[in-house]
């Protein structure tokens, strides 16, 4: 009788402990993708100028040098600034690439891609040691792309990448030294709001499309939308906001190159209930595929 009684307590115990948390939970979630663990901005800030940002990079590179050397850079403390674990950085890789079905073989540009941390887990994930990924990207902090090269020399899967990558440095904007139709897949993640103006994010936008093979698939990820500026952080970088209407005007202007268009919300790409996960409660990301 007595282990009985004990057994009721504990199963109340579990009852009672399990009808607080799951409405905690779920109101931590609704708080976290609504409001935000921030302070909210209210008005669009004055975007940092192209030095700020590329001195913002370039010490994030620099600060990370002495580990560049022994080929062991922790790219996903670059990429997400150390607010998150590796096992993240390859779950959001994986949930924001996986719509564009990359192939052993392909040829993949990157548009900004600073330290090469996107690139190098992009090789991982679907480059094989038979068939590794072609990569290629620009970037304008020459000590991120420094950190890239040595870093894409190097595989824990021991992929020779050496002669199969090329970094140059210039800007997004401005994509004139890469040839028209030459990759499969063009990508550029987390990039755009540090662009200041809506004509320098078109412009950056067409090159990726210019760049890209009939057929392939452009991405450009992580977005700030316009509409939900009151969730951003004031205290971020990345400080300008495009709208989802933008886009869909973009695509219509320049229809002759885009066959199909998808604008995807953050947190329906990757999200996390508690913790950094690139904001996606403010942010969206468009998938295109070239005509």
């Amino acid at each position: 009788m007595r282990k009985y009684k004990t057994r009721q307590r504990l199963y109340r115990t579990f009852l009672l402990v399990l009808c607080v948390s799951v409405p905690l939970l779920g109101l931590l979630s609704w708080w976290d993708r609504n409001r935000g663990w921030v302070r909210p901005c209210h008005s669009q800030q004055d975007a940092l100028s192209t030095d700020e940002v590329a001195r913002i990079f370039d010490e994030n590179a620099e600060a990370s040098a002495h580990e560049t050397k022994t080929g062991k850079v922790p790219l996903f403390k670059l990429a997400m600034f150390g607010m998150d674990s590796e096992a993240d950085y390859w779950d959001l890789v994986r949930a924001y690439t996986q719509r564009l079905a990359i192939r052993p073989g392909e040829s993949v540009f990157e548009s900004g891609c600073g330290t090469g941390a996107f690139l190098q887990a992009v090789q991982q994930l679907y480059g094989t040691s038979v068939q590794p990924l072609r990569l290629a990207g620009i970037d304008f902090s020459r000590k991120a792309l420094k950190v890239a090269k040595l870093a894409l020399d190097h595989s824990s899967q021991g992929h020779d990448y050496r002669s199969r990558h090329s970094l140059l440095y210039g800007m997004v904007q401005n994509l004139t030294a890469v040839p028209s139709n030459m990759y499969d897949v063009v990508l550029s993640f987390s990039v755009f709001g540090y662009l200041p103006s809506e004509l320098d994010a078109a412009q950056a936008a067409k090159e990726m499309l210019r760049v890209a093979k009939p057929g392939g698939r452009v991405f450009i990820g992580n977005v700030n939308d316009a509409a939900k500026l009151g969730y951003a952080d004031c205290m971020g970088t990345q400080r300008s906001f495009f709208s989802k209407d933008f886009w869909f005007k973009f695509s219509a202007k320049h229809r002759s190159l885009i066959h199909t268009m998808d604008i995807v919300d953050g947190y329906d790409i990757w999200h996390k209930t508690m913790g950094y996960d690139m904001a996606a409660r403010f942010r969206y990301s468009i998938y295109f595929q070239k005509q």
